[in-house]
């Protein structure tokens, strides 16, 4: 095999220079280049996922994901709404139950004093039948010693009729012992004034 021979021409310091900036400018130019090859990939890319993000799947994700967002406010909006309704229930029950407290004690300490006023009434019931009884022996005593009858008791009072007492309107009256005023009154009267 032949040597082979290589030989490079003698080269001047301008040519070197001008080889250098050729290098120089054309260095940037394959940057700029290959800066220019991404973009159009990357545009390729963004209109390959364009393409996918406008297809009628995605849309339709899309509408679903904003009714479901809706749908979020929405409950989110009752939720709040039922929330303040139950604190508002809430602070109504326990001003009821404070009500109803304080009204439970005023009905009991009106059923006190109710009981209270019908052992009083009892009372004073026990105390008119006492004067009835006393008025009675007292009118019966009067009757006694103004007519001269026998006295009587108040057991004979119960066994005898009342009409039996009241003095007959022609007898006593007409012997003059019974007073006209007694006399006027009758059965009635004097009835009434026993009771």
């Amino acid at each position: 095999m032949a040597p082979a021979f290589y030989h490079s021409w003698p080269e001047s310091v301008d040519m070197k220079e001008e080889k250098e900036a050729f290098w120089g400018r054309r260095v940037p130019l394959l940057w700029v280049l290959a800066m220019l090859l991404l973009v159009i990939l990357l545009g390729i890319t963004v209109g390959i996922f364009a393409s996918r993000a406008n297809s009628e799947a995605c849309l339709e994700g899309l509408r679903a994901e904003q009714r479901c967002r809706n749908a979020t406010r929405f409950l989110e909006h009752q939720l709040s709404g039922i929330q303040h309704r139950l604190l508002a229930s809430e602070n109504q029950a326990s001003t009821c139950n404070h009500t109803v407290v304080s009204l439970t004690k005023s009905l009991e300490a009106r059923k006190a004093e109710t009981l209270s006023q019908q052992m009083q009434i009892q009372e004073l019931q026990g105390e008119t039948e006492t004067l009835k009884k006393k008025l009675q022996d007292a009118l019966m005593e009067v009757d006694q010693l103004r007519w001269g009858t026998p006295t009587l008791t108040p057991r004979s009072l119960a066994l005898k009729p009342l009409a039996a007492l009241v003095p007959s309107t022609l007898g006593p009256a007409r012997e003059g012992l019974v007073p006209q005023s007694h006399h006027s009154m009758g059965r009635g009267g004097l009835a009434a004034a026993l009771s």
